[in-house]
């Protein structure tokens, strides 16, 4: 048989696309107390993309090395035998478990030992020998699974590219106008007709349906910009900043590496009916890996920061990447906070000022390197 026995940690990704990428007759997943809910996630998500393969589930003490090395020896010993094509995967669980299991097969022709890294190469650590996992057989819904969510989502498209371009020709002209007026809007659904007054005269929105209206915004030098915005998402881009976002999530479909960008990406956690979290952007790439996109036209909360950070590392495991883009650069507090936590930070118009292959060759070196834990 093919025998895969893998130590399960914090992180159950590792273990997962390790196991997918051997594709073992049997599963032995080595997980502690603390770990046993990733063990039973692993188990669930494999059982699914692999239906011939054996899940067998160990629990070892993660505190006492004495009783572990003992589980761990009769685990070891039990499916190792010289039949067996046994690989041990120690990417997961703790330090100690794997420097007992890595002992225990170093004199055993018919063991290979393997670490996975966060750019999903699989290490054969007796010959140092590595490949690659096949990206293709993993999709974003079993990150989220994997990660205890349900993840709700849109597929990128550009039905709305006109209504964003239009809408960013009303942010330039008036941003706080415009947002005042959206405001008004979200607020009153009974309404038809929106108005503020400013110093240089009265901008306004005419709701003529839910995603068709009539935009007259007059800037701070006294010109106007006159607007018809019509499309599928009209609503959305135009009272959430989601034209920014549209924008952004459009650029990245440019990237060569993009396979898929999705937006508006909702998490709900077991039994729970109201998300628990949102991202703006999530774009799956052709290398595997996932890239977070958080996306504001200016940061006025650094906490905002601190909840993307957090939202990644809880729904996207350890080896997902995550950007911060801005409409204007990012300056202060924020700026600092961000470099503090290891986020690249972009803005859409030094990205139009460089050059868009400057920002793709920054996302290759980003999406190149490993996070630290």
């Amino acid at each position: 048989m093919k025998v895969n026995i893998s130590l399960v940690g914090g992180q159950p990704f590792p273990v997962f696309a390790q196991a997918l990428d051997a594709k073992p007759d049997i599963l032995v997943l080595i997980h502690s107390e603390d770990t046993k809910k990733q063990a039973l996630r692993i188990e669930k998500v494999i059982t699914k993309k692999l239906p011939n393969t054996k899940v067998k589930l160990i629990d070892v003490d993660a505190y006492d090395f004495a009783k572990s090395e003992i589980t761990l020896k009769a685990t070891f010993n039990a499916w190792t035998k010289p039949d067996n094509e046994v690989t041990v995967n120690i990417a997961g669980g703790t330090k100690p478990w794997a420097l007992q299991i890595y002992r225990l097969a170093l004199d055993r022709e018919n063991v290979k030992c393997v670490f996975i890294d966060q750019n999903n190469k699989v290490w054969d650590m007796k010959s140092l020998q590595s490949h690659s996992c096949d990206p293709g057989e993993i999709n974003i819904d079993d990150l989220f699974e994997l990660n205890g969510v349900t993840g709700h989502y849109k597929e990128f498209d550009h039905a709305d590219d006109e209504a964003a371009n239009k809408i960013e020709k009303l942010y330039v002209c008036n941003r706080s106008a415009l947002g005042n007026l959206a405001k008004l809007i979200s607020d009153d659904e009974k309404n038809f007709n929106f108005q503020v007054a400013h110093r240089f005269g009265k901008s306004s929105i005419q709701r003529n349906g839910e995603n068709d209206f009539d935009c007259i915004m007059v800037s701070n030098k006294g010109y106007s910009v006159n607007q018809h915005i019509s499309s599928p998402n009209a609503k959305r881009l135009l009272l959430n900043t989601g034209w920014f976002e549209h924008k952004v999530a459009g650029l990245l479909t440019k990237w060569i590496d993009a396979k898929r960008v999705l937006v508006n990406a909702e998490f709900n956690l077991a039994n729970k009916t109201n998300p628990a979290n949102e991202i703006d952007i999530i774009v799956e790439t052709k290398s595997g890996k996932y890239l977070f996109v958080e996306c504001k036209t200016r940061v006025f909360e650094p906490t905002d920061i601190d909840k993307f950070n957090t939202a990644v590392k809880t729904y996207g495991g350890l080896g997902s990447k995550h950007i911060f883009v801005t409409y204007y650069p990012m300056e202060g507090l924020a700026k600092d906070k961000c470099e503090n936590l290891s986020i690249p930070i972009f803005s859409t118009r030094d990205i139009k000022f460089k050059g868009e292959k400057q920002f793709f060759d920054a996302l290759d070196r980003e999406m190149a390197t490993i996070n630290a834990r």
